[in-house]
């Protein structure tokens, strides 16, 4: 009796090992056609690109950038090399390809940023806080602060600017952002020159700030300081412009 009931039990123990080792078969097999299928699929091929950020590049050329062919699988394509050529165009800051399952990809482009606005000759252009020179939409509004500069010859948009009268300009704004961002829309014009220096024109009345060669924090401080006095007290009202080239001094040229 012993005998059989060890016999049964080795016999259970076979058949569940079997039963066992049947269903890790059946199991990987289907995960493998699973997988094939998946790869395969033409509900995988791509039929959607979407592409979103873009105002400077055109969806046409993000789109040549990007080269992503209809009707590739999406599992076999290589984003960061298309995430790769998208950023080598000078305008563009950083770009994301993304898989929208089941068929569709997604491109998310961030532009360079436009901080001052470039007066050529009455040609706009834009430059951003490397000094690249970017586009100007016609008809879009640009609340950006003007710099009013001739082009040097031969710079294309997508080239950086070396003139310093640009560069001046763009690196006061930069500053401006960095130690006082809420004068930044208070400004209205930059204009450099190497007799003058500096001369920032408010947005408000349009009055000349001049600032001088050294156009430092301490000075940004009191420009922020002088606004806002200038927006409460009347006895302000007629300044026709504010010097601060004089090492601590502020001289204020007022109106009749």
């Amino acid at each position: 009796m012993k005998m059989n009931s060890a016999l049964d039990g080795f016999v259970r123990f076979v058949f569940s090992v079997l039963a066992g080792a049947a269903l890790c078969v059946a199991v990987f097999l289907a995960v493998r056609g699973y997988r094939t299928w998946i790869k395969t699929s033409p509900s995988f091929h791509v039929h959607r690109i979407a592409v979103t950020g873009n105002d400077l590049v055109s969806e046409r050329d993000v789109l040549k950038l990007a080269g992503i062919p209809k009707g590739r699988s999406i599992w076999s394509l290589k984003l960061e090399n298309s995430e790769q050529r998208i950023e080598a165009n000078p305008f563009v800051q950083h770009a994301v390809v993304a898989r929208r399952f089941p068929d569709g990809i997604w491109i998310r482009i961030e532009e360079k940023k436009p901080l001052v606005l470039l007066n050529a000759g009455g040609r706009l252009f834009s430059v951003d806080g490397n000094g690249i020179l970017l586009p100007a939409r016609s008809g879009k509004l640009y609340e950006l602060p003007v710099v009013s500069s001739s082009l040097p010859r031969g710079v294309k948009p997508g080239q950086p600017i070396l003139e310093e009268s640009v560069i001046r300009c763009v690196d006061f704004v930069k500053l401006t952002l960095e130690k006082r961002p809420d004068l930044y829309p208070e400004i209205s014009e930059l204009v450099f020159d190497r007799s003058v220096g500096l001369t920032v024109y408010t947005r408000k009345k349009g009055v000349p700030v001049r600032m001088g060669a050294d156009a430092n924090e301490r000075k940004i401080r009191i420009l922020e300081a002088f606004l806002a006095e200038w927006n409460t007290n009347p006895e302000y009202s007629n300044v026709d412009y504010v010097d601060l080239r004089y090492e601590g001094q502020v001289v204020l040229g007022m109106g009749a």
